[in-house]
């Protein structure tokens, strides 16, 4: 038997996420809000300071580490650091999710943790829950299922409302 003709975990994996990232671009593209690559001059304050809303892609934090989007209201001087993940059955990313959450903590802005695909564990999505909530003391932050993206996205952009 060939088994070169069925993809690895780890491209199951990247085409799952690829997934779950795309319906965050789409949300954003309804309110006509494009995606683009990060750059220092988007955090640096100018003399003619920014106007706009931009969704950064792989934006480094103060931590050195990089989350998955960074949406800005240059406007309202709102930042939200967002993380999707998807998982289609039981497996590591529940095991990730809470790595993923100490690091969306100590970043210096609110954060969304998106989640999409139906494989996630009860249990440790509870759990997650409860981090997310005692976090938001100091920032707004939650966990948003991808079926409430959209309408996430729309109080974000609409009215600068985070959670």
């Amino acid at each position: 038997m060939n088994l070169d003709i069925f993809p690895s975990q780890g491209a199951k994996a990247v085409r799952s996420g690829v997934y779950g990232e795309a319906k965050l671009l789409a949300a954003f593209a309804a309110f006509k809000i494009k995606a683009i690559d990060d750059q220092p001059s988007y955090h640096d304050s100018q003399l003619w300071p920014r106007k706009g809303k931009l969704l950064l892609r792989q934006s480094k934090q103060v931590t050195g580490r990089f989350v998955d989007y960074l949406y800005k209201d240059y406007d309202r001087h709102l930042s939200v650091a967002m993380e999707c993940k998807n998982q289609e059955g039981w497996g590591t990313t529940d095991e990730k999710l809470s790595y993923t959450i100490d690091m969306l903590i100590v970043a210096e802005h609110p954060f969304w943790l998106i989640l999409s695909g139906n494989g996630w564990n009860p249990t440790v999505i509870k759990f997650m829950e409860a981090k997310i909530k005692a976090a938001a003391i100091e920032r707004p932050s939650r966990l948003i299922w991808d079926h409430f993206l959209y309408r996430a996205v729309e109080r974000l952009v609409e009215r600068g409302e985070i959670a």
